[in-house]
């Protein structure tokens, strides 16, 4: 309030402060121990007291209901980061299924189309063997069959 230092000297900090509040010095007196103080000297004391010490009430609370508002928003904010931490996992986690599910049935597909061109293939394969076996066994009765005829005609 006084905005100057007081002195290291008790009985002199108590002159400065009764000479700051401009209190008449018939007013008070600075014993060995106390300092003894008119009613209209302790009254303007006595409420400069209260005005202050309501002003640091005030200030302390003011920074606790601060500092308690503060604690509350880091832990609201930090629930809030942890919901969306899940809720971005859970998308994240629905679109890798989704394209793996994507993914499996392009390969099943694929597979499925290679499958297909093998067995047409070994179909293919399949029919020219017979073939080649029906060719050869109709070689084998010709040829049987003019080796009889040629063996009769001799």
């Amino acid at each position: 309030i006084m905005n100057q230092r007081l002195s290291p000297d008790p009985k002199e900090a108590v002159a400065q402060i009764m000479r700051f509040i401009k209190a008449p010095e018939t007013e008070w007196q600075i014993g060995k121990t106390k300092v003894f103080l008119r009613n209209s000297v302790f009254e303007p004391l006595e409420e400069c007291l209260r005005a202050l010490l309501s002003t640091k009430v005030i200030l302390i609370q003011k920074i606790f209901r601060g500092f308690r508002q503060r604690k509350e928003y880091k832990r609201t904010l930090a629930s809030i980061v942890r919901i969306q931490a899940i809720v971005r996992a859970a998308a994240h986690r629905f679109k890798y299924l989704r394209k793996r599910r994507a993914i499996i049935t392009i390969q099943a597909f694929t597979r499925g189309m290679f499958a297909r061109e093998l067995a047409r293939e070994l179909r293919r394969k399949h029919k020219e063997e017979e073939e080649r076996r029906k060719r050869e066994a109709e070689e084998r009765r010709r040829r049987v069959e003019r080796e009889k005829g040629e063996a009769l005609m001799e």
